[in-house]
């Protein structure tokens, strides 16, 4: 969404918000629902997350803030999403996370576990893994 503000050339601030915060905030500012968690009662909100001053809106989920951007803003930047192929665009994302999913722990989390601090990290490996803590 941030490459997305650029392309749009929209100013915006970004905020840094720990992995467990997210839900938190998202509920503070009036985020729209990302869906349900796996086990399919539990809310979901997700990163990123983007609070329009000018108009009011709250948003969250990448695509749908390209389509917010494109529809708000048409005569900022360049159009974000091709005209006619906006119901294409979650099958497109489907299938492009049906072919990494398999890549996402190991190449991201992985990596990037080690490189948060501990209260995120913990967060992370809980959800992603089911695995509260790497010692035996």
């Amino acid at each position: 969404s941030r490459y997305c503000l650029n392309l749009k050339n929209l100013p915006y601030q970004m905020d840094h918000v720990e992995i467990p915060d997210v839900e938190a905030l998202a509920e503070k500012i009036s985020a729209v629902l990302t869906g349900d968690r796996p086990d399919g009662v539990s809310p979901e909100y997700t990163i990123p997350i983007i609070q329009d001053h000018s108009t009011g809106a709250v948003l969250s989920n990448s695509p749908g803030i390209a389509a917010y951007l494109d529809k708000t803003y048409p005569s900022s930047g360049p159009v974000l999403i091709p005209a006619g192929t906006i119901t294409l665009q979650p099958a497109f994302t489907d299938a492009v996370n049906e072919v990494f999913e398999h890549l996402r722990v190991p190449l991201f989390y992985a990596d990037t576990v080690v490189k948060m601090n501990d209260r995120t990290a913990s967060c992370m490996r809980a959800r992603f893994t089911g695995i509260c803590t790497w010692e035996r």
